[in-house]
């Protein structure tokens, strides 16, 4: 008996809820080791969305370690941050080194980005750094900043914008920014360039309420693929560009998370994406494809791709 295309989209949906599932499970399993383990115990492991390594652009070197002064455990750890081929880059940043407390992860409506440094942010901190006439004397805001914001961080220490901030809608992120920030304000290619880190949820107008129409550039890195949270994140970015204002996203595919939130930005924005945007990334895209069984390499979880929304004047 022939199958219907019914029984096989009905099929090929149960695939897809699978697969669903399983990368779902695959970032618990992460979560959880930084609960039970640390943060180094999150590192990539047999099986997990994070197995490939990632793009070597940017890495980090520790060199100091903070102790809890209630039991002597380790607790932060301090990094030296080195790009590859620059030597304009000179950061230091703070990353919790114990376990996360599993209430914060629950509690928390998204603590993805208070746990580590994603591979997207390392690539658009790249990035950034071979654009720096983008950030010349603009007013630069990051959204989803993470414990570290470390693009907005390059732009600083490079690229010498008039304004930079800092946000995340957690405020343990924006805690860790302020050390981060009084630790490397005399590394800023300006030490008078005003820098701020605050607290901003997506589609909250009363945390952003004196910056809306005030933004040259913003950038963003892997924010996307928490897709209920994309129509507040998209009308945050409409209503803190300037007219002609742009956003930088650099995020993967992700089951077609990046697409849909394109679909939906080019309601009103003039939207460009671009998969080739820069020959270095681009270089180690190919080499991974070609050996793909070797490295674990996923394009639709590991390749960000570079989208570009202009707010037209309407």
């Amino acid at each position: 008996m022939m199958k219907t295309d019914s029984t096989t989209d009905s099929k090929q949906q149960q695939i897809e809820i699978g697969l669903r599932r399983t990368l779902a499970r695959a970032r618990w399993h992460i979560l959880a080791k930084v609960f039970y383990e640390g943060l180094e115990a999150a590192a990539p492991y047999d099986g997990s969305v994070r197995l490939f390594n990632g793009f070597p652009l940017i890495t980090l070197a520790a060199i100091e370690k903070e102790s809890d002064q209630s039991n002597g455990n380790e607790s932060n750890v301090w990094y030296k941050v080195k790009c590859q081929g620059s030597d304009e880059v000179n950061l230091e940043i703070r990353l919790p080194a114990g376990k996360i407390p599993f209430a914060e992860i629950l509690v928390s409506r998204d603590s993805t980005g208070a746990i580590c440094i994603w591979p997207s942010e390392k690539i658009l901190g790249h990035w950034c750094l071979q654009n720096k006439p983008l950030f010349n004397g603009k007013i630069v805001l990051e959204l989803g900043s993470g414990l570290t914001g470390l693009s907005g961080l390059i732009v600083a220490s490079t690229c010498n914008p008039a304004q930079l901030f800092l946000t995340d809608g957690n405020p343990d992120c924006i805690d860790n920014l302020n050390l981060i920030l009084a630790r490397n304000r005399s590394r800023f290619i300006s030490k008078d360039i005003p820098i701020e880190a605050r607290q901003l949820t997506w589609g909250q107008h009363e945390d952003y309420q004196n910056l809306i129409g005030s933004i040259d550039v913003i950038l963003i890195s892997d924010c996307l693929y928490l897709e209920n949270c994309h129509i507040n994140l998209e009308q945050t970015i409409w209503s803190l560009l300037k007219v002609n204002g742009k956003c930088y996203i650099i995020a993967p595919s992700r089951n077609q998370s990046f697409e849909k939130f394109a679909n939906l930005t080019g309601k009103r924005f003039i939207v460009q994406h671009e998969e080739n945007y820069d020959p270095i990334i681009w270089s180690m895209h190919t080499t991974y494809l070609d050996e793909r069984d070797r490295y674990q390499y996923s394009p639709d979880r590991h390749y960000p791709l570079l989208m570009i929304l202009t707010k037209p004047r309407y």
